[in-house]
């Protein structure tokens, strides 16, 4: 159970940061990144329910395939995302175009994968 609330507790850390970082004149690179690790930690917090604890992304990926796979796509996404924003230098080419990127995966990935996991996370276990 400890595990789980430190999961949580850094889910919460992450959305905090994220609202710092988004604020005018933004970091959007990094916005995607935290959100990303957002995303992870409501992963590990449902897997941590169960006795799970994944070692790295491919383990963790294969526990999604797995246990969530209604969140795999939308997961995916985010972690292309994430490695996009901070290694592909075509993302800094302009501060616009890397907020029109941030706003594309927030919108399209980030809220219906954190919708789906709220619910996950809140359901009664089997």
């Amino acid at each position: 159970m400890a595990r789980t609330n430190n999961h949580n507790k850094q889910v919460i850390q992450n959305g905090l940061c994220y609202d710092y970082l988004i604020k005018p004149g933004s970091y959007s690179d990094w916005c995607t990144t935290v959100i990303f690790y957002k995303a992870l930690h409501m992963v590990d917090q449902y897997l941590a329910k169960y006795g799970l604890h994944p070692i790295g992304h491919q383990d963790r990926y294969s526990y999604i395939r797995k246990y969530l796979p209604d969140v795999r796509a939308e997961y995916q996404q985010l972690y292309e995302a994430s490695i996009k924003s901070r290694y592909g230098t075509d993302y800094l080419v302009t501060a616009d175009k890397g907020k029109a990127y941030h706003a594309r995966i927030f919108t399209n990935s980030f809220i219906p994968f954190s919708q789906k996991m709220t619910k996950v996370l809140t359901a009664p276990g089997p």
